[in-house]
């Protein structure tokens, strides 16, 4: 992971932020028991709550958790790396209109984090398929700043995998996005 340089309250922002995503799934973790006694002692599963019965559904709840927890997250999840990122891939879409836009963007990830996927597909075939007749409307004026009709798009130099999408179909097209991935180590456990 980079290190953040905006000095720090930079990387108080990062730690609290990382707290908070922890908290997140071991928030889930923590709400399930309440959940599972609840349903453990639903009129239809004929179980009643007397003592030993709800010893005995907290038990199970309890060691359920130090193995999901020890076995599943501190063991698996935790040990992954994907260069430090905790075994986690962003795949994002985004329209960049300009080349300098998606250089900065480049420039500020780790060499080989950056995987820029060129959609090429010809205008018209885009307003063809276009369900909300956003095409239309920028054409008619409704729309302003709309890229590829009254704003320019500046197609990537080198991106590292271009689709064609008015040759392919959807399954092709992310099949060919999940081999470059799979090709290139992202997707393989370490």
């Amino acid at each position: 992971m980079r290190e953040i340089d905006e000095g720090k309250s930079g990387k108080k922002d990062f730690w609290i932020l990382s707290l908070t995503a922890l908290g997140v799934v071991f928030g889930d973790i923590g709400t399930s028991p309440i959940y599972a006694l609840r349903e453990s002692f639903h009129l239809s599963h004929g179980l009643l709550p007397t003592r030993e019965n709800t010893l005995g559904v907290l038990s199970l709840i309890f060691w359920s958790l130090i193995l999901v927890i020890s076995v599943k997250y501190l063991l698996l999840v935790l040990r992954a790396d994907n260069r430090g990122e905790g075994g986690i891939i962003a795949l994002t879409a985004f329209i960049s209109r300009y080349r300098a836009d998606r250089d900065i963007n480049r420039a500020m990830q780790d060499q080989g984090d950056f995987v820029e996927v060129f959609v090429d597909c010809p205008i018209g075939v885009c307003e063809r398929r276009d369900p909300r007749g956003l095409y239309a409307k920028a054409r008619a004026g409704r729309i302003p700043e709309f890229t590829g009709v009254s704003a320019p798009y500046e197609p990537p130099v080198e991106p590292e995998l271009i689709l064609h999408t008015d040759r392919e179909t959807e399954e092709e097209s992310a099949a060919r996005v999940v081999e470059y991935l799979d090709q290139r180590g992202y997707l393989r456990a370490p």
